[in-house]
């Protein structure tokens, strides 16, 4: 009975055996997915990192524009102030030229 099992044991062996390749397989499967998971993990932490860069210098430029707005913006208005200041000045040269006008009329009719 002995030899009739023999076979039988080689088989559980052989089973066990295939069992360890397999695992062991397995497991070099998982430790490279592991590694590539790494490197897509680092691979995203750069991404990120240069992600960052853009959005900082995108703050950088919206405030800097923010600021050449607000000093356009205060440009415009001593402009505007100048202007009114010279219309008025014309306005009021103008009526005194009417007025010397209208005296001189007064005066030679």
């Amino acid at each position: 009975t002995l030899s009739s099992s023999a076979p039988a044991v080689k088989q559980v062996e052989d089973s066990r055996a295939l069992d360890e390749v397999s695992t062991q397989v397995q497991l070099g499967k998982l430790a490279g997915m592991e590694g590539t998971m790494e490197g897509f993990k680092t691979l995203l932490d750069v991404q990120a990192g240069k992600l960052n860069d853009v959005v900082s210098k995108h703050t950088c430029l919206r405030n800097d524009l923010k600021d050449a707005e607000a000093k356009w913006m205060q440009e415009l208005e001593q402009i505007n102030a100048l202007v009114d200041k010279e219309r008025q000045t014309r306005a009021s040269d103008l009526e005194a030229l009417r007025s010397w006008v209208a005296q001189r009329s007064a005066l030679t009719t």
